[in-house]
């Protein structure tokens, strides 16, 4: 696994935590929404998350699946039809599936 620090910001937490369970924890077998709980309990154990913050940490986690799936489709059409281009599109997908 090669975690690439390039585009590294500076972020609301809810989005890093949103990133982190949408695309690195990708492929456990939990969903999406109980990946996002796992993380931000993580992240609790630091610093606890606010109501406000858990009030919308689900729609973080639909935010970070449709990027996912708005890149790789992005991708897509401008002709970068790889493996890593459909992956991007199955995580987007599969994320916003699990919501449901």
């Amino acid at each position: 696994t090669v975690l690439d620090f390039a585009l590294a910001n500076r972020w609301p937490r809810l989005q890093e935590i949103a990133v982190i369970a949408a695309g690195l924890l990708n492929g456990s077998a939990a969903p999406l929404p109980a990946r996002m709980e796992r993380v931000a309990t993580l992240y609790s154990e630091a610093s606890p998350l606010t109501d406000a913050e858990m009030d919308v940490l689900h729609v973080f986690g639909r935010a970070a699946a449709a990027m996912e799936l708005l890149g790789g489709l992005n991708q897509w059409q401008l002709g970068n039809r790889g493996p890593e281009t459909a992956s991007l599109i199955e995580i987007g997908t599969a994320g916003l599936r699990e919501y449901d």
